[in-house]
């Protein structure tokens, strides 16, 4: 199923795949396609019937599982107050912590290209006058006003560091058919160069 599912239309590399890392592969075993049924194989995958309560493609990376309770509005209709309105629970979002995140992040190798002082870029004109450069989030204006308010702890000789997480989020259309979606949310901390 993973050489079906590996690309969207098939090419003599997948061809070249299927024979020499599945068929040729020391743990294939012939029997273990007795009674194979693809279509029976997709709805199990569809249907998470693997009796796992973490989804597969998730490995236990800090991640936590939770439900959300929304309040839902309607266009043209107005409630009394927030408490008044139809409540949605929903179940099985996954998320991880943002501490969990910023730690594996500095202990991430890549760490060593952070930028962890800011610093403001100058630009010097044939005339002779000077322009502040803003090419990245950590020679901003605000990054800078951030370092200035963030102070030490008494007794800690430790270096302070702002860890600027940025936001970013897109739809993400799930299959080749339908209209099925996904609207992730994507975190990354803005101390490394956007060329890097």
């Amino acid at each position: 199923m993973n050489w079906f599912y590996s690309s969207t239309r098939k090419t003599l590399t997948d061809l070249n795949s299927l024979v020499h890392d599945v068929i040729l592969a020391p743990d294939f075993d012939k029997v273990d396609l007795h009674g194979f049924n693809a279509s029976h194989k997709v709805q199990h995958l569809d249907s998470n019937q693997g009796g796992e309560s973490t989804p597969p493609m998730f490995v236990p990376d800090g991640w936590k599982e939770d439900f959300i309770t929304l309040h839902l509005t309607q266009t043209g209709f107005s409630f009394k107050s927030e408490d008044s309105t139809p409540m949605l629970d929903i179940h099985s979002i996954w998320h991880r912590p943002l501490v969990d995140v910023i730690i594996d992040a500095f202990q991430d190798p890549s760490a060593l290209d952070f930028h962890v002082k800011g610093f403001c870029q100058m630009w010097i004109r044939p005339d002779g006058s000077m322009d502040c450069v803003h090419g990245e989030v950590y020679c901003s204006n605000v990054y800078l006003e951030m370092e200035d308010k963030i102070t030490q702890e008494p007794g800690c000789d430790l270096e302070t560091v702002v860890a600027l997480m940025m936001l970013q989020s897109n739809s993400t259309h799930l299959a080749n058919f339908g209209t099925a979606s996904l609207w992730p949310t994507y975190l990354r901390l803005g101390l490394m160069s956007k060329y890097t």
